[in-house]
């Protein structure tokens, strides 16, 4: 874990059912995932500059981490969302929601195929659902719908993915180690 990065609180992690992982591994996964998010802004100038928005991705993401305004907790409304974000303002950081469905095994779209088809793991699907949510954090997107922001781009899900994925994951493979 970075070392300057808080360790999301217990009090921050609400029971998720129905999930595979119990509260312990949860946030263990979350920090872990964290992590890999915020190593690969810090590394991948490619990846910093298509998710900086208003503001520069990896500043925007760590006053978020730094804020504690991140939160695990279930989601009840049925429509199997993974993460919802809040973007920034000038007031405050942005506030990033995971729920249950980060901890099992998701599949999403990405342009016109799937993160399976693509052959991603589970730690790399989380890893782009972050990434994809600083992406909101930084207003570069929005999906327009009941929840609109202004964002230098108003892309759908899919094609938001798409473009996380081409340049936040390397070329030559989309291992990435976690």
């Amino acid at each position: 874990m970075v070392s300057w990065m808080p360790a999301l609180q217990n009090n921050n992690i609400a029971p998720a059912q129905p999930t595979s992982v119990n509260r312990a591994d949860a946030l263990s996964i979350v920090n872990k995932t964290l992590t890999a998010a915020y190593q690969v802004l810090k590394n991948n100038k490619a990846c910093r500059d298509a998710l900086s928005g208003y503001s520069n991705a990896l500043k925007a993401f760590a006053g978020t981490l730094k804020s504690d305004n991140i939160t695990v907790k279930e989601n009840t409304d049925g429509k199997g969302v993974i993460a919802q974000t809040f973007p920034e303002t000038g007031l405050n950081y942005g506030f990033m929601t995971i729920y249950n469905a980060f901890f099992n095994n998701m599949n999403f779209s990405i342009g016109k195929t799937d993160a399976d088809s693509l052959g991603m793991g589970i730690d790399e699907k989380r890893l782009l659902v972050i990434l994809h949510e600083i992406g909101h954090i930084t207003k570069q997107f929005s999906h327009g719908g009941l929840i609109r922001f202004p964002a230098k781009e108003i892309l759908d899900q899919a094609q938001t993915n798409k473009k996380v994925y081409e340049n936040c994951f390397p070329k030559q493979s989309h291992k990435i180690d976690l």
